[in-house]
C-alpha cells in the first residue's frame, strides 16, 4: 500500500512571475514551418542575450499551431527584472509580426496546460504524431517534484488528505484507486497560496475555500 503526491511548479520556491505572449506573422509573410523554426530559433538567441544582459537567464516552454489556422505560436517566459518583458519580445518579433500579451491571472496554470494542448491537438495528430513533443521548452526549467511515501499494508490513509501549512489541495485534485499491481494508491496536488486567484476550472467550493485560507 502506497501514496504519492506530486506538486506541480506553482509550489516551488521561485519568486519569479511569468508572462505569456502569442506569436503571430504579417498576413503577407507566413512562412512553412521549417522557416518559422528557424525564426523562433533565432528569435529565442536573440532574447537570450537580453536575459544575459538584464542578470538573469531565459526559461521558457512554448507550442506552435498550424492546422487550419494561420501558423503561430504561444510562449511562456520568466519576466525581465527590469519589467520591460513585453518591451523586449515586441521589440525582436516585429520584423515577423504581431505580439499578443496574455495575461496570467491565476496562480495555477493546469487551464494554460490544457489549453496548450488543445490549441496543438490537430497539428499534432496530422503532422507530429508520437516522435515529437507537444511543446518546447528550454533545458533550466525546474520540474516539478513527486513525493512519493510507502505506507504499511495494515496502515490505512486519509481519504482526504491533511493539507500541509502555507499549502492548498484542490479537492478535484485527489484521487483513490489502484494501480496495475493491484495495490492501492493516493494522488493530488500541493499549491503554494498565494494572493492571486484560482483557475476558472475549479469548482465553486474549492474556489471558497481557497478564498478562505489564502
Amino acid at each position: 500500500m502506497y501514496s504519492s503526491n506530486a506538486s506541480p511548479v506553482s509550489s516551488t520556491k521561485s519568486t519569479c512571475t511569468l508572462a505569456s505572449f502569442g506569436l503571430t506573422y504579417r498576413r503577407d509573410a507566413r512562412p512553412n514551418v521549417e522557416d518559422a523554426r528557424r525564426y523562433l530559433k533565432r528569435f529565442l538567441e536573440k532574447l537570450r542575450r537580453v536575459y544575459r544582459r538584464e542578470g538573469t537567464v531565459l526559461k521558457y516552454i512554448m507550442v506552435t499551431e498550424y492546422e487550419n489556422k494561420a501558423i503561430h505560436h504561444h510562449i511562456i517566459i520568466n519576466d525581465l527584472i527590469c519589467g520591460n518583458t513585453l518591451r523586449e519580445v515586441r521589440k525582436l518579433w516585429i520584423r515577423h509580426g504581431g505580439t499578443k500579451d496574455i495575461p496570467l491571472y491565476s496562480m495555477e496554470f493546469s487551464d494554460l496546460a490544457a489549453y496548450f494542448i488543445k490549441e496543438t491537438s490537430k497539428t499534432f495528430r496530422k503532422y507530429e504524431g508520437q516522435a515529437r513533443q507537444r511543446y518546447s521548452c528550454s533545458r533550466n526549467l525546474q520540474k516539478p517534484v513527486t513525493v512519493t511515501e510507502v505506507v504499511k499494508a495494515a496502515a490505512k490513509w486519509l481519504r482526504e488528505p491533511k493539507t500541509p501549512k502555507g499549502y492548498f489541495i484542490p479537492r478535484d485534485s485527489i484521487y483513490n484507486g489502484t494501480d496495475w499491481a493491484g495495490r492501492p494508491y493516493q494522488e493530488y496536488r500541493l499549491i503554494r497560496l498565494s494572493s492571486k486567484a484560482p483557475p476558472n476550472s475549479w469548482s465553486k467550493e474549492d474556489k471558497k475555500r481557497w478564498y478562505k485560507e489564502e
